[in-house]
């Protein structure tokens, strides 16, 4: 979701019809008191933008701009913070960070692992060419699937549900 989608859906949950109407007018007085030489309708744009749930195409930057610094004004005096992320998105972002060091842990304990037994079982001295060969292969295998391969499953998942939290997609 975009900014100015997530500020205008606050706005529609925080205040009712008449309140948003009163913050339109409000703002137009402001605006002809401070700078009487900007004849933009806020107040007709205000409730326009609030009833449809999206900026008009032919809105300027600067007039877009002004609207959403009205919007963001009005709801942190109400005590809503505008800039806040959803509790989805932290928790989220707390999950990646945990993940993240999981497979820095995981990696570690495979270096140490190898390190120990200097990439060789340790009665290597008993066995075959072929079955250091396939020791080498399970080994592999095992480090494969019960370390690197969950981690890496549960971070792109958790990487995508970001992405769709932003808007990413």
């Amino acid at each position: 979701m975009k900014f100015d989608e997530k500020l205008i859906n606050l706005m529609n949950e925080s205040f009712n019809t008449q309140a948003q109407n009163l913050i339109a007018k409000d703002f137009q007085n402001y605006v002809e008191e401070t700078n009487p030489f900007d004849r933009t309708n806020y107040k007709s744009l205000i409730e326009e933008v609030l009833e449809f749930g999206a900026f008009p195409e032919s809105t300027d930057v600067m007039t877009r701009e002004t609207i959403q610094n009205c919007f963001i004004n009005v709801l942190q005096k109400k005590g809503v913070d505008p800039f806040e992320e959803s509790y989805r998105t932290r928790m989220a972002k707390q999950k990646l960070e945990r993940l993240k060091n999981e497979l820095h842990e995981q990696t570690n304990k495979v270096f140490e692992h190898w390190k120990q037994t200097n990439g060789q079982p340790m009665n290597v001295s008993e066995m075959t060419e072929e079955e250091k060969e396939e020791w080498v292969k399970k080994i592999d295998k095992k480090i494969m699937n019960d370390y690197l391969v969950p981690i890496v499953v549960s971070l792109i998942t958790t990487l995508t549900l970001l992405s769709f939290f932003y808007g990413n997609r």
